[in-house]
């Protein structure tokens, strides 16, 4: 995955090159599309896509500031992906709210996960664009809003950088961390070095990895799956880009 304005996103979020990744599990999913929503086209300009499992009026609040945003005109498609709990249960609520939500710029839709599938599958099978598509993704949780202007941002961002190796993402959050980096045509693998339990990303001098290992000691680092695109970018060589504005 390739990506005011202070308030550009609320919370710490970085937009991961999602077209680097190859080789994740395909799930089987159930989709919801809204009666309301113009029917699929073929090439969108951008795929805004929302994880989600239990937070129905964080979610709400999140989609609510996208139809606020500014999207010119372009082709738009939203995507609301629902994930289950380890008993395979989705949160009701949570479904009832989505479904009922009304998107006012392009196409939505609503699936739900068939099994439970843990945070990093929903970071990395959820986009599947088309093979050498143009198109912009944004994969974003339930807990974040955007500014009306973040859609102009990353426009401005893709056309200037797109076609520099380095750089692997563009983030939608000022520079209030910095993180380690560097150029590769390597693949991001962090659904398989996930697995590998023996594995530590290790990324020297680097705060997230401090963090990392405080939730490791607490038993609740599967839910961080930053440090692994933090050891790719710096393991590589790539890039992260922040906007540097007031």
């Amino acid at each position: 995955m390739k990506r005011n304005f202070s308030t550009l996103v609320n919370v710490c979020l970085v937009v991961f090159v999602v077209s680097l990744i190859v080789g994740y599990t395909k799930w089987n999913m159930i989709p919801v599309n809204s009666s309301s929503s113009p029917p699929p086209i073929t090439k969108y300009d951008l795929s805004i896509l929302v994880i989600v499992y239990n937070r129905a009026q964080s979610m709400l609040r999140l989609l609510n500031s996208i139809n606020e945003a500014n999207f010119d005109g372009d082709n738009v498609k939203l995507e609301v992906w629902i994930e289950r709990s380890k008993a395979g249960v989705v949160d009701t609520l949570t479904v009832k709210t989505a479904e009922e939500f009304v998107f006012k710029h392009g196409h939505y839709e609503v699936s739900k996960h068939s099994q439970h599938v843990e945070i990093y599958r929903q970071w990395f099978a959820t986009w599947k664009p088309r093979v050498n598509s143009s198109e912009i993704a944004v994969i974003l949780e339930d807990d974040l809003t955007v500014s009306p202007h973040f859609y102009k941002y990353l426009k401005l961002v893709h056309n200037k950088y797109d076609n520099v190796p380095e750089i692997n993402g563009f983030s939608l959050q000022g520079i209030s961390i910095k993180h380690a980096i560097g150029y590769s045509s390597q693949t991001l693998e962090a659904p398989e070095m996930i697995q590998n339990k023996i594995f530590q990303p290790y990324v020297p001098g680097n705060v997230i990895f401090a963090w990392y290992k405080i939730l490791q000691a607490q038993g609740r680092a599967d839910g961080e799956q930053s440090i692994y695109h933090i050891y790719h970018s710096w393991k590589f060589k790539e890039y992260t880009l922040y906007p540097n504005v007031k």
